[in-house]
């Protein structure tokens, strides 16, 4: 599964965290393709997966379109993938 976030184009860095990488505890760094976009490929197992992104270490709050969201236990969203 191909994920990537859109930031602005001064973004340094971003990270991908999710129920598949037991959150914070183990990030994946996504590497940048161009000023504003950062992408990484993940292997996923069957079923659905909620995951963030953090970029320049602040959770990324504005949910891109091209995801479901669904609700947090800390009052913001998740994504939500199926596979």
């Amino acid at each position: 599964m191909v994920f990537k976030v859109k930031t602005d184009s001064s973004a340094n860095s971003a990270e991908l965290l999710g129920d598949f990488t037991n959150w914070e505890n183990s990030p994946i760094k996504m590497d940048k393709v161009s000023p504003g976009l950062f992408k990484c490929n993940v292997k996923l197992g069957a079923g659905k997966h909620e995951f963030k992104f953090k970029v320049d270490g602040m959770w990324k709050e504005n949910m891109n379109d091209a995801y479901a969201t669904t609700s947090n236990p800390f009052g913001t969203k998740n994504y939500v993938i199926e596979i």
